[in-house]
């Protein structure tokens, strides 16, 4: 399955996203909480229940997006080794802007390891598509 512009645009702006999300790390730094406001749903107080109705959706994507790629603890979901590993490189070469990390587990050849890569991405639009994402 070949993907559109438009798809694969969307796909590669979560996948940054999801990197970053994965790794537990924020573009802008801020301040650690409280002990008073820590049951509070936002670290910045003066969010608006907008900005908190989208961060709770950009959490759910981001997990939905994680279920797609890695699957669960059961089991289920989750892509099949090699295209696991192929779309985790290719979010992390995403995320840094450049393509400069290359996993051992895949092949030295760039075409072949592209037409993996493009076999992982059409996979995971599918279950994006499936789940409500895309």
């Amino acid at each position: 399955m070949m993907l559109d512009k438009t798809t694969k645009d969307t796909l590669d702006s979560l996948l940054s996203d999801w990197h970053h999300w994965a790794k537990k790390t924020t573009l802008v730094p801020q301040a650690g909480k409280c002990a008073m406001f820590s049951q509070a749903q936002t670290p910045r107080h003066w969010d608006s229940t907008a900005d908190i109705d989208d961060a709770a959706i950009q959490q759910s994507t981001m997990e939905a997006l994680d279920f797609a790629i890695l699957g669960d603890v059961k089991g289920y979901g989750g892509l099949p080794e090699p295209q696991r590993t192929a779309v985790c490189f290719y979010a992390k070469n995403l995320s840094a802007r450049v393509s400069v990390w290359h996993s051992p587990r895949l092949p030295e050849n760039q075409l072949e390891r592209q037409a993996i890569v493009n076999e992982g991405l059409s996979k995971v639009a599918a279950n994006l598509k499936t789940l409500g994402v895309l």
